[in-house]
């Protein structure tokens, strides 16, 4: 069983940019039915929200069931299967596609090598799992979360991390989402471990981000 490894990325889309100035029929917007109209596959629930997939890489949400949007999802393929944990969101669908979402509004696709069409996934104890129309059974790396509370015995900002146990993790703090510094490197004995951080008082207000090798 190959064992693909997801990577949480932050990033920018842009258009390439043609030869070719865009003319009135280049451009087309979706009126009805809203907030779209492809055959919708799949459905999950997670941090807040209702998740749909379907035809044309078209994905829907909301957060109570009854009003929807639309969101770009990066691919044209369809998308077949859906799943949500460790606050991330995973759909799968046709010639190997992935996408994956920390909120369901911003997707980012992703790239594992097969062309089997990925029917169906499932989020459980740290992990996703997929299954392929080649019968397959593919498995990603262990989803991490983090969190950020104050502890009580320093009043110092702690970061709760979650992630399979017996790994090493680097926790790594910024100013800007630019320039990073590490906070620490550990290995997990326990699937949620607190790790604090010594800021200064009065230290300007920092991301935070998680890694494991």
């Amino acid at each position: 069983m190959r064992t693909p490894k997801l990577i949480a990325l932050l990033g920018l889309l842009s258009p390439a940019l043609g030869g070719w100035a865009a003319g009135p029929l280049d451009t087309w917007t979706w009126r009805n039915p809203l907030p779209q109209g492809n055959p919708l596959h799949a459905i999950t629930y997670g941090n807040g929200t209702f998740v749909a997939v379907g035809w044309n890489g078209a994905i829907v949400t909301s957060t109570n069931g009854a009003k929807w949007v639309s969101r770009p999802s990066g691919t044209a393929k369809p998308l077949l299967g859906i799943a949500s944990g460790n606050g991330m969101f995973v759909a799968v669908g046709w010639n190997g596609a992935i996408v994956t979402s920390a909120d369901g509004v911003t997707w980012l696709s992703r790239q594992f090598g097969t062309v089997w069409t990925l029917y169906g996934i499932a989020s459980g104890n740290g992990t996703f799992v997929a299954v392929d129309n080649g019968g397959n059974i593919l498995q990603s790396g262990g989803t991490i979360t983090l969190g950020v509370t104050t502890d009580t015995a320093t009043g110092r900002p702690a970061l709760s991390l979650s992630g399979p146990v017996g790994l090493p993790y680097t926790v790594q703090a910024s100013p800007d989402l630019a320039t990073w510094r590490n906070v620490t490197n550990f290995v997990t004995a326990a699937p949620t471990n607190t790790v604090l951080n010594p800021i200064p008082t009065g230290a300007p207000r920092l991301s935070y981000r998680a890694y494991s090798q």
